[in-house]
């Protein structure tokens, strides 16, 4: 149903024409607001004799807040067919209703996730057991996930009453209904725990393209959400980059999974999550699922210290505004990451620490990236971060070579002999140019004295 927003837009049609019906159809699309103020368009429309056709028709919107769009094919001698989807007009397509109280989660102009006011960079775990939300907080992650397999309310609630206990987020995924495609279960769901304040967002679907969730199925469900709650963020994640634009309508936030150890280069999740902002156009958070786990049943290895670390940095020097880690918890792994990798357990929990102290530049606006960088041979991918005390130059090597680079930067003085890593290491400075070598798989994050003011 395209932009949805305050004007005119433009709805596509599927046409399912089975008995190839040819000939001159009238299309009637009316949009239904909540004071159930109805505007009618009709489109004429010429029927061939494919068996399936996309039309594009108009459709009015004139205010606000949910509406119902509804579709109906006429024509001489046949039943008409009506079709309907709701609509939500989201507030930052129109002007603000200064009598309207702000939601307490929401996305931000800059991407970034808001609860209570407070601009968070979201550090998820994957299913935990609700008993170690209180020591997860105490590291520097702020939110978790879990994952409803029944259909029954109880695990949601129980996981919901353990966060607000230990002052984190969490975000649910409702799978039972969502691989049923039960939007009505979906909606009761939603609206019985849309209230509860350490409710962050909604985990609308994981890979929907491995559990039968076409597309199509995934923007109704996402609809059905938006109907019970409609200022409730929607996550979704997705692990194939030529479905990314497919499933980019389905959330208001986009998620991706890329696990390449070993199969692949640790690299491909800077393309994964390039392929991903292009998806959204660039107007939608992109989050990303860091690779904790080893798929041990299959023949796989744990990602070594290094490569986590780099994957994780990786996705940040990408522009990503959440990061999830997926410690899958099954019989081969022996029940958790903590459980069997103990070292790689607290390197994440060690990450999200640094993570946090960086977590006011991360979610802050894009700024310039005034620095260039020459290479010996291969690519160091880089971004430039800044908070009101610093900027900060993200710089990762996801190959298994050696890079040496030169980075200069006019942020540096003229008259600095060295600058700082996060880590504490100093490292020379000659005209404001950096040299230096990183091994495989290193993370460098270059710390410069001066800060930028946030609006």
């Amino acid at each position: 149903v395209g932009q949805r927003q305050a004007g005119t837009n433009t709805a596509k049609i599927r046409l399912i024409n089975e008995k190839a019906i040819t000939g001159k159809a009238s299309l009637h699309s009316s949009v239904i607001n909540s004071s159930q103020t109805a505007t009618r368009q009709t489109t004429t429309v010429q029927l061939n004799a494919d068996h399936e056709q996309m039309v594009s028709i108009p459709y009015q919107v004139d205010q606000p807040g949910p509406a119902e769009l509804r579709v109906t094919l006429q024509m001489q001698g046949y039943q008409p067919a009506t079709v309907g989807r709701t609509l939500l007009v989201r507030e930052s397509d129109l002007t603000a209703d200064p009598s309207r109280e702000p939601s307490h989660r929401y996305i931000d102009k800059d991407h970034a996730l808001v609860i209570n006011g407070k601009k968070v960079f979201p550090l998820i775990f994957y299913r935990q057991p609700p008993g170690t939300y209180t020591s997860l907080k105490s590291t520097g992650f702020n939110c978790a996930e879990v994952t409803n397999y029944r259909p029954t309310m109880d695990v949601i609630r129980t996981h919901l009453q353990q966060a607000q206990n230990s002052g984190i987020g969490l975000l649910p995924h409702e799978d039972y209904a969502a691989r049923r495609f039960l939007r009505g279960q979906m909606k009761k769901v939603v609206r019985q725990f849309k209230d509860h304040p350490n409710l962050w967002a909604w985990y609308l679907a994981d890979e929907p393209q491995n559990y039968g969730i076409s597309p199509e199925n995934a923007e109704d469900l996402y609809h059905a959400v938006k109907q019970a709650a409609p200022d409730l963020p929607v996550f979704l994640l997705n692990s194939e980059p030529q479905l990314f634009k497919r499933y980019a309508s389905a959330c208001d936030i986009f998620g991706v999974d890329c696990y390449p150890v070993p199969s692949k280069p640790i690299s491909v999740i800077a393309d994964y999550i390039e392929e991903a902002h292009k998806a959204v156009d660039h107007k939608k958070p992109v989050w990303f699922a860091a690779q904790t786990y080893g798929s041990f049943k299959h023949g796989g290895r744990m990602p070594t210290l290094d490569e986590g670390r780099c994957m994780i940095y990786l996705a940040l020097a990408h522009g990503v505004k959440g990061m999830l880690f997926f410690a899958y918890t099954c019989e081969e792994m022996g029940g958790s990451l903590q459980k069997t990798d103990a070292a790689f357990y607290e390197m994440t929990l060690e990450i999200g620490k640094e993570i946090q102290g960086l977590s006011e530049a991360l979610t802050g606006p894009d700024i310039a990236q005034q620095y260039t960088v020459k290479t010996e041979q291969g690519k160091l991918h880089c971004r430039m971060i800044a908070d009101q005390k610093h900027h900060y130059l993200l710089t990762v090597n996801p190959t298994d070579q050696t890079i040496k680079a030169r980075i200069t930067s006019p942020l540096i003085d003229k008259l600095q002999t060295h600058v700082s890593t996060l880590w504490g290491v100093d490292q020379v400075v000659i005209n404001q140019t950096v040299s230096d070598t990183w091994a495989p798989f290193a993370v460098k994050v270059y710390v410069l004295k001066n800060g930028v003011t946030q609006p």
